[in-house]
């Protein structure tokens, strides 16, 4: 991580992390289970 993102991520108030967070998580999810890989899977 570049250090001024890293700076802005601290200087935000927590709910703003939590949400960032978050929403990176739920990103990852959908790569990881989008219907690409939902047939991926089957076979």
């Amino acid at each position: 991580m570049s250090l001024s993102i890293e700076t802005l991520y601290y200087s935000l108030p927590v709910v703003l992390q939590n949400i960032l967070v978050s929403s990176y998580g739920l990103k990852l999810y959908y790569e990881r289970y989008n219907q690409n890989a939902v047939k991926y899977l089957k076979n």
